[in-house]
């Protein structure tokens, strides 16, 4: 605030002195402008005039959750007292507010904050970044909170010039997520969707999170490294500390991880605007894209594989000989005696390949620092180093057909003309709010069905339109079974679908579909996949109960190739228990070719028990 003064003086001449004069007085406020300011906007993660934050202590007005204004000059007062704030000074408390307030305003007295805080000089010196960097860990289905993907910040500092893989893990990460307060699936699904959790950043180990995501849960990590200047990423780490002082709620599907990283990048750098770039709904792959889209901001991608992919690299390339005795060494437990006779060559490839399987087959055991375990893996580790051999790693290249920011956009639409022996023509809508099928382009993409919210119309001939199938989750999570990978695929099904079979033809019933079995690999993307599946009905006109029981065998087969032409065929036999039907056969077959990243063409016949329909349509994916 500054006081500027006006005065006009009007002078006689002669014996009276008579000042004429018009005093003007009035108060200019900087902090208009800077109200006006996307920077502190963003800061205080304002959007539309309220804060996204809900932690109390996050603001210095009482009103500041819903008036910027009053924030800003409560803000302005504390920085020029540097008052005491529970128990820090503002300038310590709120480091990335001080420095934008210093930069803007001049009466703000000078403060050195990397110095003169004890606890943020700790933080920042641990930190002391010289490069950030969006960690995004690819979808695991199995649990639902990364059924989506996971996105993580890490920050390396000065000291670490070495991009090895040994450096990196001495790297910290920054992690926004859900603190979650129950173990029911239902409950953390509803309080996840309404923000019923309340959602936190944490700093933490980067090696922690690549244990957890990259060993125990063997998914890939993608790392977009991103270009700031060393004011912008010391303005990034003063803005993450003062995170700590409050949570947000957190929304599954909006304000998650992704959506608040890219608060944190939008803040430091205002212009760049990606959460303005976001749709409604943020999952963490639309992260990577949103970066990968400004122009300028990555400067490099570096891709992480699992210990899974490193294991079936490096096996690949042992010899029949070596791998028999890998195999003979895994069998007795990783005895060392069983490696006395082998040349020393020998040996240390083994040992090395051994201890990338005992990562991953101990993944959780190592996570906790189990110390049965670990021993374990210290005596394969001192074998191998007494071999004095030193194997390199062997470099696995990232394929641009797993690369997550080049995969197809979530949402998707379909029109579909089709024809049914029965109802004849029809015209089908669809709309899918979420994710991936088998049958889309694979670029980026998970080996899964995992679909949220599918909703079909369809208008027969001569008929009135009718809403034919809702799908609330479609999950099917194929995983190939090797020789030393015996995981089992599984599938779940919850919606609403329109019935074929004589009990009640063409009905809406509400289903779910459950499944266990194995997917075998015939040849390089060509899968056989095994079911036993079960599924429950209900429709209060069924005659003998409102619900029914059915179970029995599927089996499939599915052809990914290369030319984005990707085709299924699947029978399924089905047998019911409380119900008049006894069995119902279904076989279904799918074409589809994307002929452009975000187009395709679909070819889909179905055979059901009492009908047979085929359909053609136009996919388009945003």
């Amino acid at each position: 605030m500054y006081l500027i003064k006006i005065t006009f003086y009007f002078l006689t001449r002669g014996k009276f002195h008579f000042p004429l004069f018009l005093l003007l007085n009035f108060t200019a406020f900087a902090d208009e402008n800077l109200v006006q300011s996307q920077q502190w906007l963003n800061l205080l993660r304002y959007k539309d005039q309220k804060s996204l934050a809900d932690g109390k202590d996050f603001f210095v007005s009482p009103d500041g959750k819903y008036d910027p204004q009053a924030e800003l000059t409560a803000n302005i007062e504390a920085a020029k007292k540097n008052t005491i704030i529970r128990g820090e000074t503002y300038a310590c408390r709120f480091p990335a507010r001080y420095l934008f307030l210093k930069k803007h305003l001049k009466d703000i007295p000078e403060y050195n904050i990397w110095n003169n805080c004890p606890e943020f000089s700790v933080f920042f010196k641990r930190l002391n970044p010289r490069k950030v960097h969006m960690v995004f860990s690819s979808y695991f289905i199995s649990r639902p909170a990364s059924a989506f993907g996971h996105t993580l910040l890490r920050i390396s500092p000065q000291e670490s010039s070495s991009e090895s893989e040994r450096s990196e893990l001495l790297d910290n990460g920054i992690n926004y997520a859900a603190v979650v307060t129950t173990s029911n699936s239902f409950l953390y699904g509803v309080a996840g969707i309404f923000g019923g959790f309340e959602g936190r950043f944490a700093t933490l180990p980067y090696y922690y999170k690549v244990r957890e995501y990259n060993d125990y849960e063997s998914r890939d990590l993608w790392i977009y490294e991103m270009e700031f200047n060393q004011t912008e990423l010391n303005f990034l780490v003063a803005n993450i500390w003062e995170m700590r002082n409050t949570y947000f709620d957190y929304f599954y599907f909006d304000e998650n991880c992704s959506y608040h990283l890219l608060f944190l990048l939008d803040t430091v750098r205002p212009e760049l605007k990606l959460t303005d770039s976001l749709q409604t709904f943020v999952t963490p792959v639309d992260t990577v894209k949103a970066i990968v889209r400004s122009p300028g901001l990555v400067s490099r991608i570096k891709y992480r594989p699992s210990k899974r992919k490193q294991f079936e690299k490096k096996f690949s390339l042992l010899t029949t000989e070596e791998k028999d005795i890998l195999d003979g060494y895994l069998k007795n437990d990783y005895d060392n005696q069983r490696l006395t006779n082998v040349g020393v060559e020998k040996k240390a490839k083994v040992l090395d390949i051994a201890i990338d399987y005992f990562d991953y087959e101990n993944a959780k055991d190592l996570l906790s620092e189990d110390k049965e375990v670990t021993a374990k893996k210290s005596k394969i580790l001192l074998a191998l180093a007494q071999t004095k051999i030193r194997v390199l790693p062997k470099e696995i290249p990232r394929d641009e057909n797993d690369q997550p920011h080049d995969a197809h956009e979530l949402r998707r639409a379909n029109l579909n003309f089709g024809k049914s022996d029965i109802f004849n023509n029809y015209t089908e809508l669809r709309y899918r709010f979420a994710l991936h099928d088998v049958h889309d382009q694979f670029t980026g993409n998970p080996m899964s069905n995992l679909e949220m919210l599918n909703l079909s119309l369809r208008k027969y001939e001569n008929r009135k339109p009718l809403v034919h199938q809702i799908d609330f989750i479609n999950a099917e999570a194929l995983i190939p079974i090797e020789k030393y990978f015996f995981d089992p695929s599984y599938k779940l099904y919850l919606g609403v679908k329109r019935l074929r079979d004589a009990e009640c033809f063409n009905c809406l019933s509400g289903t779910t579909e459950v499944g266990l079995g194995l997917t075998y690999p015939i040849l390089e993307k060509f899968y056989l996949m095994t079911h036993l599946e079960g599924e429950f009905n209900y429709n209060p006109h069924f005659e003998q109960n409102h619900f029914r029981l059915g179970a029995g065998p599927s089996i499939g087969l599915l052809l990914q190739t290369r030319f984005n032409l990707n085709l299924s065929t699947k029978f399924q036999h089905l047998r019911y228990d409380f119900s008049q039907l006894k069995e119902t056969n279904l076989w279904k077959n799918i074409l589809r070719w994307s002929f452009k990243k975000n187009h395709a063409l679909n070819l889909e016949h179905i055979s059901y028990q009492t009908d047979h329909e085929s359909q053609l349509g136009y996919m388009y994916y945003f």
